[in-house]
């Protein structure tokens, strides 16, 4: 049986020259050889970011979005999805976790509502029973496993996450999923009132991971799969690769991951 799947990515591109080839080469291709793959996207229209909490303020050329249209079947609109989206002022009544002006939360409402959008194209053009979920921002150093493809194919509600960064939830960087968990994944923002609610807390987005994979009964594994993110103009940012095991061993997670898929780990 042929597994279709479907790569997905979300948000913005910042430089495709040095992050599409080894996107391609780290996530397409490794999927091209387990099943038949077909990509899509969802992209805001800016000509600039300015992101006061990774320190960027530059111009975004165009011809990033030019070099993921070769390859991806994309949507785009401007920016804005924050302010039009009606949980907005219930999500900034329950806190700003960052402290910064509500900045990263609206770029969180920004990033789910592009998850959302590329998930509901995927599933109306190609009906996947394998998502890949991941940004096109990010350079990459690893492939995925096949075995990451075929297990999500024959269990629907397996999810594969980075081993890293996980800030007291789960990372929500890159993500292989079955249809089942696929559904959970990309749809946390019809979540986010109710997770506010439920936890007393302000919107973290590691930490709605979490709770959206969690009480909706996902199986979760371990990807052994790095990625640094790239800023505008180049420069890689130099990231913290800490296994999770930091993280989840006070919190009972390595309850819900296979020992043989932690002792696999060549991270």
């Amino acid at each position: 049986m042929t597994i279709n799947i479907a790569v997905i990515i979300f948000g913005i591109p910042r430089s495709t020259d040095v992050t599409l080839e080894p996107f391609m080469r780290h996530l397409v291709e490794p999927a091209r050889e387990v099943g038949k793959v077909s990509l899509f996207g969802h992209l805001y229209e800016q000509s600039a970011v300015h992101n006061p909490r990774s320190g960027e303020s530059s111009v975004l050329d165009i011809a990033n979005y030019d070099a993921l249209r070769e390859h991806f079947h994309l949507i785009t609109e401007p920016p804005g999805a924050a302010q039009r989206e009606p949980r907005w002022s219930t999500l900034r009544n329950a806190g700003d976790f960052y402290e910064d002006e509500f900045k990263s939360l609206g770029n969180l409402i920004h990033q789910l509502h592009s998850i959302k959008s590329a998930y509901t194209l995927a599933v109306e053009q190609a009906d996947p029973d394998v998502f890949v979920f991941a940004r096109p921002d990010l350079l990459y150093h690893e492939s995925i496993p096949a075995t990451a493809f075929t297990d999500a194919a024959k269990n629907p509600l397996r999810c594969y996450l980075p081993a890293w960064q996980w800030w007291g939830g789960f990372n929500d960087r890159l993500a292989v999923c079955g249809r089942r968990a696929a559904m959970f994944w990309a749809q946390r923002l019809d979540m986010t009132a109710r997770y506010c609610k439920e936890t007393g807390l302000p919107l973290h987005a590691e930490k709605l991971l979490r709770h959206a994979l969690c009480t909706n009964d996902v199986q979760l594994r371990l990807l052994p799969v790095r990625a640094s993110r790239v800023r505008v103009g180049g420069a890689v940012h130099d990231e913290i690769f800490d296994p999770m095991t930091t993280y989840s061993s006070r919190s009972g997670l390595l309850k819900m991951i296979k020992a043989a898929t932690l002792t696999s780990l060549g991270i």
